[in-house]
């Protein structure tokens, strides 16, 4: 049985945002999620997720509630 994930992605939509959101789109599970935030169009919902999980730059990748490298 494949584990589906819950990915969340946080750019600027820099060129190595875009990058990192690239490769993580092809390399997307079936059933996997996968949620871009833009920074740059920052909304109290972001800023509340940002201070969340923890997020103090970009890109950052959220797999399954933990910030990942």
């Amino acid at each position: 049985m494949k584990q589906h994930h819950t990915i969340k992605i946080f750019s600027a939509n820099c060129p190595l945002c875009r990058h990192i959101t690239d490769d993580i789109e092809i390399g997307n599970c079936e059933g996997c999620s996968q949620t871009v935030y833009d920074v740059n169009n920052i909304t109290e919902g972001i800023k509340v997720k940002m201070k969340d999980y923890g997020v103090k730059a970009v890109p950052t990748t959220i797999i399954d509630g933990k910030i990942k490298l």
